[in-house]
């Protein structure tokens, strides 16, 4: 995991603070809810609280991945480290995303299994994945090519929490070790996975040229920008793809 990224969830949590006010709907109509965009390093490593249990909000497990598909970005199955305590022998299995809610105040993710739905969980084994998926750990600090040239490299993904989709890459173009580098958020369906190489990585790719890429919208440090729904329509624009539904239409309703 990459942890050198420059974008914070406090700055983007700023951002979204700033712009409460211009998502607000006009009149009494109560406004779309405003997309959950979250770093990586937010969602991966957070707990899992299971609240079936009356009275108990321990933690079960952290998330340490996700399963995601490679042709839409869709989160089908966290990947969660159960009993990692001292006295307690860690077993990694996959829990439905359907199944997890994300609370926000907490930072955590939870759950209302049972204790016999919990067992039957099934193991995860990255081996038995397949080419239909990748692995968003495997997303980030990645070489990013177009037409057999490296124009940029992923320095981190970022999430649509409430439906449960990989939304973004960050790509950083130009620098030396990250430093220096120009940052620019590019959509899911703006990039191209190829199949992994012999090693299991993925092969991002883009159809804009480093030169078309010196013109697309660029990040700021804080990152603050991700949270501006104008920021994020410069961007579909810019690599020409269609809003995702999780996006609020400009005017109101959701696209």
């Amino acid at each position: 995991m990459n942890t050198r990224s420059k974008f914070t969830t406090a700055g983007l949590a700023a951002g979204l603070l700033l712009l409460a006010p211009r998502l607000a709907a006009q009149g009494d109509t109560p406004a779309p809810a405003a997309p959950v965009l979250l770093p990586q390093t937010a969602v991966l490593g957070a707990k899992l609280v299971n609240t079936r249990e009356a009275g108990k909000t321990e933690a079960v497990g952290i998330v340490s991945d996700f399963v995601v598909s490679r042709s839409t970005g869709a989160i089908e199955h966290a990947v969660v480290d159960f009993g990692s305590g001292i006295l307690s022998t860690k077993t990694t299995k996959t829990v439905p995303f359907g199944e997890l809610k994300w609370d926000a105040e907490h930072e955590t993710f939870t759950a209302g299994l049972r204790s016999a739905e919990l067992d039957a969980l099934a193991r995860f084994d990255a081996a038995k994945l397949g080419d239909r998926v990748v692995l968003a750990s495997k997303l980030d600090d990645q070489p990013v090519t177009s037409a057999g040239e490296k124009i940029a490299r992923s320095s981190s993904i970022v999430v649509e929490i409430t439906t449960g989709v990989v939304a973004f890459f960050v790509l950083d173009s130009g620098g030396v070790l990250g430093v220096g580098a120009t940052s620019y958020l590019a959509p899911w369906a703006a990039l191209e996975l190829l199949a992994p190489d012999r090693k299991g990585t993925p092969r991002l790719t883009l159809e804009q040229s480093s030169k078309d890429l010196e013109g697309a919208p660029k990040l700021g440090d804080g990152r603050s920008e991700i949270a501006d729904p104008e920021f994020r329509a410069r961007v579909y624009e810019f690599y020409g793809v269609a809003r995702p539904t999780f996006e609020p239409a400009l005017g109101g309703a959701r696209s």
